[in-house]
């Protein structure tokens, strides 16, 4: 799971991406098919890869000069690693031309809008386990020319060519965790159930 995720919860559920014996990978109602010789690990960084490529190339073109990012999980890790010099995080990211929010979490969301410059993009690519968020569309998105675009939803689309991250060590940032046990810092978890193996990612 990623980090994020784990201030996601409704009840007792914490949304979590499965990789079964076979190596396939359910989050949702969205599987992909193991990838020939990628462990469930590797499979699993390269989902949070994907989307956060999305998130990415959901920004406009030319890309904004300053691009906020909300989160400390996985996919923010990913998706400043893949902008660079342009991604801002905090007060340094003063009034950016957009933002991507990789937390789900609606109080993130609704600053994102009251910082976001006149005319900003705000790219939604976190889990809001179905966390309501309300905003005031007329004042707050409407009037000030903002453009809202989701990244879709983990596992909803396929890697593509090219995606692989081949050079890039799955396990950086990874710690594996058991239930009950208290959680190291990291931007992504996995946790081995008994019996069965399942990596979540």
């Amino acid at each position: 799971m990623d980090a994020e995720w784990l201030g996601a919860t409704q009840g007792d559920e914490v949304p979590v991406m499965t990789v079964d014996p076979e190596g396939a990978l359910r989050f949702g109602r969205h599987t992909w098919s193991a990838l020939a010789g990628a462990d469930a690990d590797r499979a699993a960084y390269l989902a949070f890869s994907t989307l956060a490529r999305r998130a990415v190339d959901a920004l406009p073109e030319p890309g904004p000069g300053v691009v906020g990012v909300t989160g400390t999980g996985i996919v923010a890790a990913e998706v400043r690693r893949l902008l660079g010099a342009a991604a801002a995080s905090g007060p340094e990211a003063g009034r950016p031309e957009a933002v991507i929010d990789t937390t789900g979490d609606p109080d993130a969301i609704a600053d994102a809008t009251r910082r976001l410059a006149d005319g900003g993009v705000l790219v939604l690519a976190g889990e809001s386990a179905g966390r309501r968020t309300d905003i005031n569309l007329y004042p707050n998105v409407h009037v000030r020319g903002l453009w809202v675009v989701g990244a879709g939803p983990l596992l909803s689309q396929s890697p593509a060519a090219g995606d692989s991250n081949e050079g890039r060590d799955p396990g950086d940032s990874l710690a594996a965790v058991s239930f009950g046990k208290p959680l190291p810092s990291a931007k992504w978890y996995r946790i081995e159930t008994s019996g069965a193996a399942e990596c979540v990612g």
